[in-house]
């Protein structure tokens, strides 16, 4: 937040030492202390306040339709499911040997880096291995539910925490000669 404000604002929260001895330190020894840390959380928060600006949908654009959200399961074909399991299954082996010969830091930074993999997986094997021949059972059921959304002439926002996943969906979307807008953190 210090930084942040210090980019924003600078002077506002005075330098990060004197910010660590007023709001920080009390705010996480909130144990030890709870009045102190109170305190400091109420001037934090009267300090920026007038910085942050919080608004609903419906304050701003009212014309606009109420979200509609649907959550479809998607379930993992055998394949896919079976590159899963080789990928947990290399991912404790690399956890396990990063506890023997990294510190506790790099140890992390693994286990979240092997998360990530996991996670990719689950959205498109290729993400993880571009090579792969295998296919990705979230794409097939995105193809079902843009057939159905192009015969009832609806469109849709799709979002991806992966650049990689968006560019994949890009080319499938290409292929099928669909029309979109694509947009990432480099638009």
């Amino acid at each position: 937040m210090w930084s942040l404000f210090r980019f924003i604002t600078p002077g506002l929260l005075g330098n990060v030492k004197r910010f660590g001895q007023r709001y920080a330190l009390p705010i996480e020894n909130v144990k030890e202390d709870k009045l102190a840390a109170r305190k400091a959380s109420l001037g934090l928060k009267a300090l920026i306040q007038p910085f942050i600006l919080r608004r609903m949908k419906s304050q701003v654009l009212t014309e606009l339709p109420a979200r509609t959200e649907i959550n479809i399961h998607v379930e993992l074909s055998v394949k896919e499911q079976n590159f899963y399991e080789a990928l947990r299954r290399n991912a404790v082996e690399n956890i396990t040997n990063a506890t023997k010969t990294a510190n506790e830091g790099e140890q992390r930074i693994k286990m979240l880096a092997e998360l990530i993999k996991l996670r990719q997986a689950c959205c498109h094997p290729k993400l993880v291995m571009p090579e792969t021949p295998l296919g990705s059972s979230k794409l097939a059921a995105l193809d079902e539910l843009l057939d159905e959304l192009q015969k009832n002439n609806h469109k849709a926002l799709i979002f991806s925490q992966f650049v990689g996943h968006l560019q994949i969906i890009k080319a499938h979307l290409d292929s099928r000669s669909i029309q979109y807008q694509y947009l990432d953190g480099s638009t």
